[in-house]
């Protein structure tokens, strides 16, 4: 399996999660743990809030207390949507990243037009978008197709899941037990044999 996470969020929650997660999970040291954490590769679309301390000298601590220096570094690190041309660097390795995919899970993602137009999803990628339209009402979901529709994604299958449930009630992670914010690659071989669970439009997937 090679796991690939595409975030737009700013923030270095999920590379601490993992890190730490990974060190008691495992019983590792530090230095197993970085090692076994820079494996995933994190690329945040509009950039972060610095680099995490353990991944880079020049980072940042995760610490509820800042510096003028630390207020430095994240302005100098981050751009915002209207900023940010499609020739970043961090659309670059995303484009890389879907073109490459043989799985494309979608979790917590607003489906904004302009983000999904830079992704640039029905060029690079070519299989079946899996989402999550978690909180979303019917009409919501129905522009949440449109939108996908407009850029002619059309093979799509959607749950009205949280992140946790959805790693829960699907076994599309099955072979990992990873958190993936928004957009992430993922090939994996079935466990054990294991097949997909029925599950029952009714509940909680919607077909587009």
């Amino acid at each position: 399996m090679k796991l690939s996470i595409v975030t737009f969020n700013y923030d270095r929650s999920l590379e601490y999660f993992l890190y730490n997660a990974f060190m008691k999970s495992f019983r590792l040291d530090s230095g197993q743990a970085i090692k076994l954490t820079k494996c995933i590769p994190v690329i945040h679309v509009y950039s972060e809030l610095g680099l995490p301390r353990f991944l880079s000298k020049e980072g940042r601590d995760y610490a509820i207390t800042v510096t003028t220096e630390d207020i430095r570094k994240c302005i100098e690190g981050i751009k915002i949507m209207p900023e940010a041309e499609e020739t970043h660097s961090g659309f670059n390795q995303v484009h890389q990243i879907l073109s490459e995919a043989k799985k494309l899970i979608i979790i917590g993602f607003s489906f904004h037009s302009l983000s999904v137009q830079r992704l640039k999803l029905a060029e690079l990628y070519k299989g079946k978008v899996i989402g999550t339209v978690m909180g979303m009402e019917l009409g919501e979901i129905s522009r949440v197709q449109k939108t996908l529709h407009q850029f002619s994604i059309t093979d799509t299958e959607l749950y009205q899941l949280d992140a946790l449930n959805f790693l829960r009630k699907t076994d599309y992670f099955l072979a990992s037990s990873l958190l993936a914010y928004t957009a992430p690659r993922t090939r994996f071989q079935s466990v054990n044999g294991c097949s997909p669970r029925p599950y029952s439009p009714l509940q909680y997937k919607l077909n587009s």
